[in-house]
C-alpha cells in the first residue's frame, strides 16, 4: 500500500530553514551593532585618535620675530626665510609608497635616499638620523637650515615625481623657516645679544624683550591629508608678528666706538676693554662696545666666555681715581672744602690703617682743585676723612652705586658698596680715592653724567621706541633723583675741565675747539689676594662740550701692558677719537672760538630786497631713472653741518662729516639716486665773513 505524502510538508521545512536564516541574520545584525557600539562608543577615542593621526597633521606656523633697528631706522637684526628640512618617518617606512617594499621598510635606505639629495651628510649625521628614525613618529627635524641648492634638489625630487627610477618623496617636508640674521656681524653684539636654535632670545636685548615685544604669537594650521601625504585642506589661525624695537644706538657712532676701542686695546696690548657713549641729557646710550666680542650669526655656544662678557654692565671692580668725582661732589655739596682751599699732601706717601697710600709725585701743599686735576690719592683721603662715613656714603648711594641702572639687558652687576654705616675710618679714606668699593663702567659713567646734567641722575637706556604697525611708542627720559645741586655740578664741571688742560692728567683727551671735562682712573687689580704692581685698569670718563654737554663717554682698558697703563695714557686718546666722531655726527658747533654769526638786517628798507642779478630756479635732475625705493640726493652746499645732517637723516641717509662749519663739498653729487640707509660724505669749512671797512679797535 503506497505511503501518503503530505503536500504541505515542504512548507514546514522551508519555515524552519527561514527561521534559521533569520536567526543567523539577526545574530549577524546584532554582532554588527555590537561591533559598532564597541567601535563608536567604547573604543571611540582610540579610533578617532588613529584616524586623526593618519589624516590630520597639526603644523605650528612660527611668528615672524620683530626687527631691531638703530635710532635712525638702520637695520640691526631681522629674520630671514631660509629652507629647513624635516621628514615623516611613518610615511618614509610605509611599503605602499614605494615599489620596493624592502627599500621602503628599511630606515637605512630612507636615510640614504635623503642624504643623497643633501649631498653633504657626515657619518655622524647619518648615525644620528638613524637613531632618531622612529616609525611611530610623524615629524623629525633633519636640519634647521639647508642651502638653496639643496632645497632645489629636494624640491625637484618632491615635485617632479620620478628621479633616477625612484618615486617622489611624499615623506619629505621642505619648508621655509624664519632665521635670525644680523647684517652688521659683530657690530653692537653685546647690545643685541642673540637667539637660540628655536629663535628665542638668550642674550642682550633679544633676551630682555623676547616675550614682551619681539617674539610675537605663533599661528597654527591643521592639514587634512591623504594616506600618501598629499594635503587636501588647510585650516588654522595666522601668526602675529613681533614688534620692531628702535634702539638708542647710533650705528655710525657704534662703529666709531668699536674701531677706537679695538685700536686702543691693540696699541696698549690690553687683555680687554669697553667703551660707552651716552647722550648726556636723555640718558640714551648711543654706543656700547666691548673687546673681545662675538658674531651673533654664529651659534652662541661657540663664543668664549670672554667674548660673551658685556664688561660695561658685568665688570664690577675697584674704580680708582674716577671715583674721586663722588668724593668731590660730597665735599663741595656739604661745603667741607672749597675749590681753592689748600690741602697738604706732604711728601707723597702716607699710612692709612694697614695700607701705604702714595701719589705719583710729591705735590706738597695743593688746592682742592689740584687734588682732582692732578689726581692726588692722599688729598682725596684727607677730604674723605673730613666728610666722614655718613656724608660720603650718602652721596655714594645717591649717585647710583650699589644698584642696577640699565633695564634693557640682563646680567648687570650691582657692584658693591656695603653699608656705609659699617665702614671703618680707614675704609672711608680708601673709598674716597676709589678703593674698598666696586662699581661697573655703566655706574661710573652715569654718576659723571649727573654732573653733566646739572645734578640730575638720569637712568641710562637702550630702548628708544616700540613700533607696532603704524604706532610708535617712545620711551620717556627717566630721572632717578637729584643727586646734587646745580651749583655743585657747575663747580665740579669747572674743576674737571682742568683735567684735560696743561697740568692735568688727561691732556690727550683735549679736543680743539671744545671744552672737555673729565676724570682719569688707574686702579690696581687684585691678583691672588694682593694688589698687583703690574696689573691695572686704566680709564677715562668725560663729557663734551663741558658747558653744554651733548655726550658723556667712558673708555676702560683692562690690563694694558704696552706704552703705559695710566688712564690718561691708554684711555684718554680713545675717548678723544670717539668724542670727535660724536661731535661730527651730531653737528655740534665749536665752543672755543666759535664761528662768528652772520648778521643781516631784520627788515629790508621799504620791504624790498636787493637783487644782485637774475635768479634761476635750481632743478635737480636724476643722473639716471630712479629705481624702486630710491630717492634723489639733495643739494647740500652752503648748509650748516647740523642742517645737512638733519636733512639726510629725514631721508633715511647717513652722513659722514669731515671738518666743521658749512658744507663746501659732498659726495655723491646732488641728483644721485640713493637707496635708504646709504651714506653721503660731507666736507665742512668755516666761513669767516670779511671785516667791515674802517679802523679796527
Amino acid at each position: 500500500m503506497a505511503q501518503h505524502v503530505d503536500p504541505n510538508r515542504w512548507r514546514g521545512t522551508v519555515r524552519g530553514r527561514l527561521l534559521v536564516v533569520a536567526l543567523l541574520f539577526l545574530a549577524w545584525v546584532v554582532a554588527i551593532e555590537a561591533r559598532l557600539v564597541v567601535v563608536q562608543v567604547i573604543q571611540r577615542d582610540r579610533w578617532v585618535h588613529k584616524a586623526n593621526n593618519q589624516q590630520l597633521r597639526k603644523v605650528t606656523i612660527p611668528a615672524r620675530r620683530g626687527e631691531i633697528v638703530d635710532r635712525n631706522g638702520v637695520l640691526l637684526a631681522t629674520s630671514v626665510e631660509l629652507p629647513s628640512l624635516a621628514v615623516d618617518p611613518r610615511l618614509a617606512l610605509d611599503p605602499k609608497l614605494d615599489r620596493d617594499p624592502k627599500l621602503a621598510r628599511d630606515p637605512k635606505a630612507a636615510v640614504a635616499d635623503l642624504c643623497a639629495a643633501l649631498g653633504d651628510c657626515s657619518p655622524q649625521e647619518v648615525q644620528g638620523l638613524l637613531a632618531k628614525f622612529d616609525p611611530e613618529q610623524r615629524y623629525l627635524l633633519v636640519r634647521e637650515r639647508i642651502t638653496p641648492k639643496q632645497a632645489a634638489r629636494l624640491g625637484e625630487r618632491y615635485e617632479k615625481g620620478k628621479l633616477k627610477g625612484k618615486l617622489k618623496l611624499p615623506w619629505v617636508d621642505l619648508s621655509t623657516r624664519p632665521w635670525r640674521f644680523y647684517p652688521n656681524r659683530e657690530l653692537a653684539a653685546h647690545v643685541l645679544g642673540t637667539v637660540d636654535i628655536d629663535g628665542r632670545g638668550i642674550a642682550g636685548v633679544e633676551l630682555r624683550y623676547d616675550k614682551e615685544y619681539l617674539r610675537g604669537r605663533d599661528g597654527s594650521q591643521v592639514v587634512l591629508q591623504t594616506q600618501g601625504g598629499v594635503a587636501l585642506q588647510r585650516e588654522g589661525a595666522p601668526p602675529t608678528a613681533g614688534n620692531t624695537l628702535e634702539l638708542t644706538i647710533d650705528k655710525y657712532l657704534q662703529f666709531e666706538a668699536e674701531a677706537a676701542l679695538r685700536e686702543a686695546v691693540a696699541t696698549h696690548q690690553a687683555a680687554a676693554g669697553c667703551a660707552l657713549v651716552i647722550a648726556s641729557r636723555s640718558g640714551e646710550i648711543l654706543a656700547l662696545a666691548n673687546v673681545p666680542t662675538f658674531n651673533p650669526n654664529i651659534p652662541f655656544g661657540q663664543a668664549s666666555d670672554e667674548q660673551k662678557r658685556n664688561r660695561v654692565v658685568q665688570d664690577a671692580y675697584e674704580p680708582g681715581s674716577t671715583f674721586k668725582v663722588v668724593t668731590a661732589t660730597a665735599a663741595l655739596e656739604q661745603k667741607v672744602i672749597r675749590p681753592d682751599d689748600i690741602v697738604n699732601t706732604g711728601n707723597g706717601r702716607t699710612r692709612i690703617g694697614n695700607h701705604t697710600v702714595s701719589d705719583t709725585h710729591a705735590h706738597g701743599a695743593m688746592t682742592f682743585r689740584e687734588v682732582i686735576t692732578k689726581s692726588s690719592n692722599i688729598g682725596a683721603a684727607i677730604v674723605g676723612e673730613r666728610l666722614g662715613r655718613d656724608r660720603l656714603g650718602r652721596y655714594v648711594i645717591s649717585l647710583g652705586f650699589g644698584k642696577k641702572l640699565l633695564p634693557d639687558v640682563g646680567g648687570e652687576s650691582t657692584g658693591w658698596v656695603g653699608s656705609p654705616t659699617t665702614w671703618r675710618d680707614d675704609t672711608v679714606q680708601t673709598v674716597a680715592y676709589g678703593y674698598g668699593v666696586s662699581a661697573t663702567p655703566l655706574q661710573l659713567a652715569a654718576a659723571l653724567n649727573a654732573v653733566a646734567n646739572g645734578g640730575e641722575l638720569v637712568r641710562p637706556r637702550l630702548l628708544r621706541a616700540v613700533i607696532q604697525g603704524d604706532s610708535r611708542t617712545l620711551v620717556a627720559r627717566d630721572v632717578i633723583r637729584r643727586a646734587m645741586a646745580p651749583e655743585t655740578a657747575a663747580q665740579l664741571t669747572d674743576i674737571l675741565e682742568g683735567v684735560t688742560v696743561e697740568g692735568g692728567t688727561a691732556t690727550t683727551a683735549a679736543i680743539d675747539g671744545y671744552t672737555v671735562a673729565g676724570k682719569t682712573g688707574t686702579a690696581q687689580k687684585i691678583i691672588n689676594g694682593q694688589y698687583s704692581a703690574s696689573n691695572h685698569r686704566g680709564s677715562f670718563i668725560g663729557f663734551v662740550p663741558s658747558r653744554d654737554p651733548v655726550v658723556t663717554i667712558l673708555v676702560m682698558l683692562d690690563n694694558p701692558h704696552g706704552r703705559g697703563y695710566y688712564g690718561g695714557v691708554v684711555a684718554a686718546p680713545a675717548f678723544k677719537r670717539i668724542a670727535e666722531a660724536a661731535l661730527r655726527r651730531l653737528a655740534v658747533a665749536p665752543t672755543i672760538n666759535p664761528i662768528p654769526p652772520v648778521l643781516v638786517e631784520r627788515q629790508a628798507p621799504h620791504q624790498v630786497l636787493p637783487v644782485m642779478g637774475p635768479v634761476q630756479p635750481l632743478t635737480i635732475v636724476p643722473a639716471r631713472p630712479l629705481g624702486q625705493g630710491e630717492l634723489l640726493l639733495p643739494e647740500l652746499h652752503g648748509m650748516s653741518g647740523r642742517a645737512a645732517v638733519l636733512a639726510l637723516s629725514r631721508l633715511g641717509l647717513e652722513a659722514r662729516v669731515t671738518g666743521d662749519g658749512v658744507v663746501t663739498a659732498q659726495e655723491p653729487a646732488a641728483g644721485t639716486p640713493m637707496e635708504p640707509g646709504s651714506s653721503c660724505r660731507l666736507w665742512l669749512t668755516r666761513i669767516v665773513p670779511n671785516p667791515p671797512p674802517g679802523p679796527r679797535p
